[in-house]
């Protein structure tokens, strides 16, 4: 598991700052809207703060689609703090239950939010708190999807992966990596989750670094890839290998 993240230091992180590398997300907080979470799993557990459920009905088992996204940002900063909206369950869920966590998360105002989720009904209202969030200094990230859900929105970083960039985002990032999974497990995963969940970890490593850092500031530190580009300034976290 250090492996792989050494390997993304050694040849990925190239245009993040050592800086933020080494802060390794100490006092910054991160707020993932999700499913349930394995919050015993050894890789997180010492860094879950408050989980609060969203979603009405009986308690649920942790899930691995929030564990492996919790996991994968701890293994980036190993020292941030995170709070979890449970928004959903077995990969659905409802815009009202995303509505109420995001209000949650005007409360708490986290350093970083991480949407591993898409949806295809707009709400006016998540739209407003997001862009009221951005203005206060909390940078949004969501996975990547066409036309899809919080990731159009210009106040918010669409994250795709290196396999499929024919969509619409912001940035690029690795699209298969292995992390936590329930029960104390761990497992390779992929999809575009997966990348957003790569570029949470990095911005909490940001505000860990100076908690002033925007979500503009934090674009213009990566490298640019092609300024000219019909998909607005793309950036990659993450260098290929030649």
């Amino acid at each position: 598991m250090k492996d792989q993240i050494k390997m993304h230091q050694e040849y990925s992180l190239k245009s993040v700052p050592i800086e933020w590398i080494d802060s390794k997300g100490r006092d910054s907080s991160v707020l993932i809207c999700d499913s349930a979470i394995d919050t015993a799993h050894p890789m997180i557990r010492q860094n879950v703060g408050i989980v609060k459920r969203f979603v009405p009905g009986r308690e649920f088992y942790a899930e691995s689609h929030c564990t492996h996204v919790a996991g994968t940002i701890c293994q980036l900063a190993q020292e941030c703090t995170l709070n979890i909206a449970h928004v959903s369950q077995t990969s659905s869920g409802r815009v009202e239950w995303l509505r109420n966590g995001i209000e949650w998360a005007l409360k708490l105002q986290p350093d970083v939010i991480n949407l591993s989720l898409a949806y295809t009904i707009e709400d006016p209202e998540i739209k407003e708190m997001l862009e009221r969030l951005d203005h206060n200094g909390t940078i949004v990230v969501s996975a990547s999807s066409n036309g899809t859900y919080p990731s159009i929105y210009p106040f918010v970083i669409a994250v795709a992966s290196f396999e499929q960039t024919d969509i619409y985002y912001n940035l690029v990032a690795p699209h298969t990596l292995t992390s936590a999974w329930p029960f104390g497990n761990e497992k390779e995963m992929s999809g575009h989750s997966v990348s957003a969940a790569f570029v949470s970890g990095i911005a909490a490593l940001a505000k860990s670094y100076d908690r002033s850092v925007t979500r503009k500031d934090f674009l213009n530190q990566l490298q640019p890839v092609n300024r000219s580009s019909v998909k607005n300034t793309i950036y990659k976290i993450l260098k290929q290998r030649a």
